[in-house]
């Protein structure tokens, strides 16, 4: 009788440790997957975020340099000359430009990289600004929006984020 304890005991701690370590691992795939799904998440809403305030905000440019971001001459009008100011501006400070559109801070809690964004505009399949590194191939986040040039053409906007 005494053997019959002691093997029962043997096999429902083994039921039991075995469950465990089946919850342990279930918790830690998808907690991971989690994890990385809430960051793409937070960097497609920041290049959102981004691109509309490069788009309907017109900004504060002193001179070349710009005490508040924006490009726009009123929504949905792109102005020209504050898409060449941008373009000088990204080439000269790009770390500037960084701290101006937030990419300084962290975007959720789930990562310590660093963020980098860039910034593309065609017209007529044409680009007329190319701001910031090449991306890697994998993207994380980008957002694309259209917009019309003072002279009345159509401009594509894409700010993707990595």
């Amino acid at each position: 009788m005494k053997g019959q304890i002691i093997f029962q005991f043997i096999i429902a701690a083994v039921i039991f440790f075995s469950i465990v370590l089946f919850i342990i691992t279930y918790l830690n795939s998808t907690v991971s997957a989690f994890g990385n799904d809430a960051f793409a998440d937070a960097l497609q809403a920041k290049a959102a975020q981004i691109s509309e305030v490069l788009v309907k905000n017109p900004g504060v440019w002193n001179g070349s340099t710009p005490a508040a971001l924006g490009i726009a001459a009123g929504w949905p009008v792109l102005n020209q000359t504050k898409m060449e100011l941008l373009g000088k501006y990204c080439s000269s400070d790009f770390e500037g430009l960084r701290r101006l559109l937030g990419l300084d801070e962290r975007v959720s809690d789930f990562s310590e990289k660093e963020l980098t964004a860039g910034i593309k505009i065609f017209r007529d399949n044409i680009g007329v600004l190319d701001c910031g590194p090449d991306p890697p191939s994998a993207r994380t986040g980008s957002v694309k929006r259209f917009a019309v040039s003072e002279d009345g053409r159509l401009l594509s906007i894409e700010v993707f984020m990595w």
